[in-house]
This record gives C-alpha cells, sequence and structure tokens, in this order.
C-alpha cells in the first residue's frame, strides 16, 4: 500500500534524502486548490515529515518537508520555522509560526 502525501506547490521531495523511500509517494497541492490572495507559508531549510517504518537514523530515514500553513489576506506573517526535535516524538517536526493580523 502507498502512503500518498502533499507537499506546498514547488517544494522539492528530495531535498532531503535522495531516495522517496518504498511505498511512499509526494505530491504537489495543486495551484487551484489554494485562492491566489492567499499565501501558502512554510521553513524551507529544514524537514518536516520522516518515513515511518522503521526506527529514525539521521541522515539514512527518507525525510521531506510536507508541512505548511495557509494564510489568508488578512494575517502577516511574522516569522515561520520548523523546530529540529530530531524527530524525537512523531514521523513529524513541529512547525513554529508567528503572525499579525492587519
Amino acid at each position: 500500500m502507498a502512503i500518498g502525501t502533499k507537499a506546498p506547490s514547488g517544494v522539492d521531495a528530495l531535498k532531503f534524502s535522495k531516495n522517496i523511500a518504498p511505498g511512499y509517494t509526494i505530491q504537489s497541492i495543486g495551484a487551484d486548490v489554494i485562492p491566489k490572495e492567499w499565501n501558502v507559508v512554510y521553513d524551507p531549510s529544514k524537514p518536516t515529515n520522516r518515513a515511518n517504518k522503521t526506527a529514525y537514523v539521521a541522515n539514512e530515514t527518507f525525510t521531506t518537508l510536507i508541512d505548511f500553513y495557509m494564510a489568508s489576506p488578512n494575517i502577516k506573517i511574522m516569522d515561520v520555522r520548523t523546530v529540529d526535535l530530531g524527530f524525537a516524538n512523531s514521523d513529524h517536526q513541529p512547525v513554529y509560526l508567528k503572525v499579525k493580523l492587519k
């Protein structure tokens, strides 16, 4: 069974790992899904998801970026960053978002 997930448009699924884990598929969210005035925000510097069929091993386990926020036009993004916990508690890393209402 393949596990499918969605990533923000333009994100390179293989930025953090050379090969996608067996049975794991990644697709970009289509531009037609997100209203034109909205912003998609994420931290491109760190992976947010890992393959979870085995225990996490740094620099070996497949990792990628799939966690992001969609912000409406009345929200100003102040900061967005992935909190690197080494996947200690989950197959996802937390993503911090600080906003200001316009």
